[in-house]
């Protein structure tokens, strides 16, 4: 009976170490439970069988662990949690901006100092260099940073 409780919680142990490893990684309860299987089972053989036969079980979970995690490395439903695509598009940094500067406008979200304005119907990230602007508020761009406009408020 011993030696199937042994069996039943280094099975248990692999399993809760490839979930750990594959499915939830970092510290988590399945992690905590696999170290608290692996070294109960540990434990029970070394009280009732000694040293050497926990020893022998020590060697035989590395090397059962080492199997395990190249067969679910190796299996097809690790393709099923893998992403398989590749993102080749860019930021838009050298972004097409339709305006120059002096073009008038006014705020529709408060710069904070970052939000938006609309110059002409078309709306525009904007960065204030007058700090926090309110919404509604005319603002005259003034330059660009990357695909941001940068404006002034002024008094129309």
């Amino acid at each position: 009976m011993d030696i199937l409780i042994i069996v039943i919680l280094v099975l248990l142990g692999l399993v809760l170490i490839v979930t750990e490893i594959l499915v939830f990684p970092g510290v988590t309860i399945a992690g905590i439970g696999a170290a608290a299987s692996i070294f109960g089972a540990m434990y029970l053989c070394f009280i009732n069988y000694g040293s050497l036969a926990t020893g022998l079980l020590f060697v035989a979970i590395i090397i059962l662990a080492i199997l395990t995690f190249m067969f679910a490395i190796r299996s097809k439903s690790i393709k099923k949690l893998s992403l398989e695509k590749s993102i080749d598009s860019k930021s838009s940094e050298d972004a097409d901006i339709s305006v120059a500067i002096g073009d008038k406008g006014f705020s529709t979200t408060r710069l904070a100092p970052m939000g938006n304005i609309i110059i002409d119907g078309m709306s525009f990230e904007a960065k204030s260099r007058d700090g926090f602007v309110d919404e509604r508020v005319p603002v005259k761009v003034v330059g660009f940073e990357r695909s941001v406009v940068i404006v002034t408020t002024f008094i129309s």
